[in-house]
């Protein structure tokens, strides 16, 4: 609803309300009653909401002369007839970075039924799309609800996490979630879909709000680590089934930009710069 976005999670309690304009967030717990504030550094003041930015996404590919557009023709998609079409760069050249995009629509409507968009190593999948609906203007309210605790705001740079913050959000999760161990994948897709295990393990360690909460924002800064990226190429990742501390190990490797070395990080979380003919297999 205007620059306001509300976001739930299936498993999940609890809600969020992002305000783009005002480059703030509302979470609101409803089974502890609790409220917090947090503010978004480094949003650009005029963030379009996501179907807006999609739309400017596209006009950039139409203007593209590397781009090139394929017809996918008709199929069934979520039970319904749709025709698709699919977008990629052709060449070499990569004027927007790693970028792909497929959009199955209703063929009498032009709806969209199903968006996939690949930005990098982030992949996207929209469905169930609904359009023309009422929404009720209090569900995108700012204001903290009556009987709800408002917890101490804070803040989150979203393009300033570092490789230390995520090295700091590895040690974290061999902590806390792991049980010494790394997690089988460190993606934003893996991250989302663990979001209701990490509710019940929070749970289960019975962590104070306080340490709930600093953990909660050691974890929030090394997604954003990938999820803003800003290496050369792509990032690799081997953790797996590996066990902190294994000094022998490589668990993540990526070039920072303008770099001609690696930078690899290993089990025991030390980091070493690596010539890509030393990287590992």
């Amino acid at each position: 609803m205007g620059s306001r976005i509300r976001r739930s999670m299936v498993g999940v309690d609890g809600v969020s309300i992002i305000d783009l304009e005002t480059s703030r967030i509302l979470t609101l717990d409803p089974k502890k009653h609790k409220a917090m504030y947090m503010d978004m550094k480094g949003l650009p003041k005029e963030m379009p909401n996501p179907l807006e930015a999609l739309r400017t996404l596209i006009i950039q590919l139409q203007e593209s002369p590397h781009f090139a557009v394929e017809e996918l023709g008709e199929r069934e998609i979520e039970g319904r007839r749709a025709i698709g079409f699919k977008a990629e760069f052709t060449g070499t050249e990569r004027p927007l970075g790693e970028v792909k995009l497929i959009i199955w629509a209703d063929p009498e409507t032009a709806l969209p039924i199903r968006i996939e968009q690949q930005v990098g190593q982030i992949h996207f999948i929209g469905k169930d799309f609904q359009f023309d609906v009422d929404l009720d203007e209090t569900l995108f309210s700012m204001e903290v609800p009556p009987g709800y605790t408002e917890e101490k705001p804070q803040q989150i740079d979203l393009f300033g996490s570092t490789e230390e913050d995520f090295i700091e959000g590895l040690r974290t999760w061999t902590k806390y979630i792991g049980d010494g161990e790394f997690p089988e994948d460190v993606s934003i897709e893996y991250a989302v879909k663990q979001t209701p295990m990490l509710q019940e393990r929070f749970e289960e360690l019975d962590l104070s709000d306080e340490e709930e909460l600093e953990v909660g924002m050691k974890l929030q800064r090394y997604l954003l680590f990938i999820r803003f990226f800003k290496g050369e190429g792509k990032w690799h990742y081997a953790g797996k089934g590996v066990k902190l501390g294994d000094a022998d190990k490589a668990i993540f490797w990526y070039r920072p930009k303008d770099s001609e070395t690696y930078r690899v990080i290993y089990g025991d979380l030390s980091v070493k710069d690596i010539g890509a003919e030393n990287l590992p297999n």
